[in-house]
């Protein structure tokens, strides 16, 4: 977060400090200029932490970002500099929030219970979702959040894309939808030479992998893919290992969706992201990825 200037020690823990909502109003004296710009700390002895205008949320670069009529400034700052703000013209102070910037005795807590959850995961010896949960009881426990937090917390939108698309791994084993994609695979590699066949065969399987994982998540996929993957590999008499590791790793190599893997979701919400976000980013790796398995995978695996 870049605010209008970077807060000192001394300046957080200022007994006196609140934190308030400042909308700017028409006719002020800020609006096309920058905080930087306008000198916000020095001329009212305070700082901005956040910007909200047309209902987002802007919380980086707040020192170049031009102000408009309307715009809600969080501002946090000493109680009286805070009351001068209210009378002063173009400002309108709509109440104090409710927060403090205070550091919690147990703030480390929260890292901590991170770590252990992922690490438990990793080496098998809970799931993470367990894991999770033992964090967010010990967090609740010694008071780092309160319930009323813990239920705010939560981002309904990633639950709901959570929901929307768990049935899609089961609807395209019921449509038949894997029969059709093992008998394409087929007629496609049957048409290339023998001597690339296996490594044409081994790119199809991982980048329809790929693609699958996408949209039906990396479990569902695997589930779908692995029999395929089989079955082929025994109709062309290719050893099935290297084709079902490129199924191993592209189904949890996921990287273009928010649903493909479970590390996509968890920063979904609160890394505030888009779907484009993860297409901008995620295409260009997942490609680069596909091909690196390619090429290596039946090194350390032959066919």
């Amino acid at each position: 977060m870049l605010a209008d200037e970077k807060l000192t020690q001394d300046e957080l823990e200022q007994e006196d400090n609140i934190l308030a909502e400042c909308l700017v109003t028409d006719n002020s004296e800020l609006i096309g200029l920058s905080l930087q710009e306008a000198n916000f700390r020095r001329s009212f002895g305070s700082f901005v932490l956040a910007i909200r205008r047309e209902g987002e949320i802007i919380r980086r670069k707040l020192a170049h970002f031009i102000l408009k009529p309307f715009d809600t400034l969080l501002v946090y700052g000493p109680k009286d500099r805070i009351n001068q703000l209210a009378n002063k013209e173009g400002f309108i102070v709509l109440g104090k929030v409710d927060g403090s910037l205070d550091g919690h005795p147990f703030w480390w807590l929260s890292l901590a219970s991170i770590l252990t959850a992922v690490t438990l995961a990793i080496f098998d010896i809970i799931p993470i979702v367990v894991g999770v949960i033992l964090g967010v009881i010990a967090l609740l426990l010694s008071k780092v959040i309160t319930p009323n937090e813990a239920y705010s917390s939560i981002h309904w939108q990633v639950i709901i894309v959570i929901a929307a698309f768990l049935p899609m791994g089961a609807a395209i084993q019921r449509t038949g939808l894997d029969i059709i994609i093992s008998d394409s695979i087929s007629s496609i590699v049957n048409l290339f030479p023998a001597d690339i066949l296996p490594y044409l065969l081994l790119a199809l399987i991982y980048f329809i992998t790929m693609i699958l994982t996408e949209i039906a998540s990396n479990a569902a996929t695997a589930i779908i893919m692995t029999p395929i993957t089989l079955s082929l590999a025994a109709n062309f008499g290719f050893d099935p290992k290297p084709f079902i590791f490129a199924v191993c790793y592209a189904a949890s190599a996921s990287f273009i969706t928010p649903v493909g893997y479970q590390t996509n979701l968890m920063v979904f919400g609160p890394g505030g992201y888009r779907y484009s976000d993860y297409i901008k980013v995620g295409l260009p790796l997942g490609l680069i990825l596909w091909i690196v398995s390619v090429i290596m995978i039946p090194m350390i695996w032959p066919f």
